[in-house]
This record gives structure tokens, sequence and C-alpha cells, in this order.
């Protein structure tokens, strides 16, 4: 399998980790709010959860790509929804914001 730098370095290529930790900071909200359901951990089950989307790419259905590549792959994504899902979600909590600001950060 060879490595194609520049789709990787394609604007067009954050879409996906961008709406997928839309998504997971929404739900985790709703989840948190709603039901008083732990907010890091919904966030990264959701994660998790969304970054098994990966799994239906084409590049994990070519023979050629080892296990523990598609896992690393799946880990680094799922880590990615994350980090991006819990900033989201620190800068639309305006309960945070006020904290923050009340403290003088």
């Amino acid at each position: 399998m060879a490595m194609n730098t520049e789709e990787f370095v394609n604007p067009k290529s954050m879409i996906t980790p961008g709406f997928a930790a839309a998504a997971v900071a929404t739900v985790a909200g709703a989840l948190f709010s709603m039901f008083a359901v732990a907010l890091p951990a919904s966030l990264i089950l959701l994660s998790f959860f969304f970054g098994a989307v990966v799994f239906h790419s084409k590049e994990f259905a070519d023979p050629a790509m080892k296990l523990w590549g598609k896992a690393f792959f799946y880990v680094l994504n799922s880590l990615i929804i994350f980090a991006m899902a819990t900033g989201t979600h620190s800068v639309l909590d305006p309960g945070k914001r006020a904290s923050a600001t009340s403290v003088g950060l």
C-alpha cells in the first residue's frame, strides 16, 4: 500500500473527523445534560464508536494491510475525533467559559 502525502494534507480529508467530532460533542452534551451521563466517558466511547467507520473504507479492505496497521489507524482516528470533540464541547459549554473567567484564566 503506497502512501500518498497529498491525500493526507488535502483540506477535504479533514471534513470527516470534523463532522464526527461535532456529532460526538453534540450527542455527548445531550447525554450529559439530559441523563447525567459522565461527559468524559461518553466523549471517549462515542469517539471510538464513530472511529469505527474507518473499517468501511476501501483502504481497510486491502488484504495487504496488516491487522496491527488497521488497529493503529483506528485508535489514531478515534483519538483525533476525541480531541476535537473535547475541544468543541469545551468551547460550546457556557459553564466552562464562566468558571474559567472567574478563576482568571
